[in-house]
């Protein structure tokens, strides 16, 4: 599973948050999905708080986010994808960053 190369799409905004929408190569497995829920526990609060903005919806995610932070979310999420990917594929996952 991974997370497509195009910029996040705006989808609307309120509150002076825009929605923004990233989109996946494919539609998370319920066994990926079990695995990215699992390892939010062991996560830095600032990365835990940001992944917990997510929704998921089918091929695709939405979080509402100014348009000053949507790049550092974006981050979050592909390292997340990356840990998750290693866990499945029989590695540990990268160690929590201090």
């Amino acid at each position: 599973m991974y997370l497509s190369n195009e910029a996040p799409m705006a989808e609307g905004a309120a509150d002076g948050k825009t929605w923004f929408r990233l989109r996946f190569d494919s539609e998370p497995s319920p066994e990926w999905m079990r695995a990215y829920r699992a390892g939010i526990l062991g996560m830095t609060r600032e990365d835990r708080d940001a992944i917990l903005r997510f929704e998921f919806q089918g091929d695709s995610v939405r979080v509402a986010a100014g348009d000053s932070e949507i790049g550092k979310l974006r981050r979050v999420l592909e390292r997340r994808i990356d840990a998750v990917n290693s866990i499945l594929s029989g590695g540990r996952g990268p160690s929590p960053t201090p």
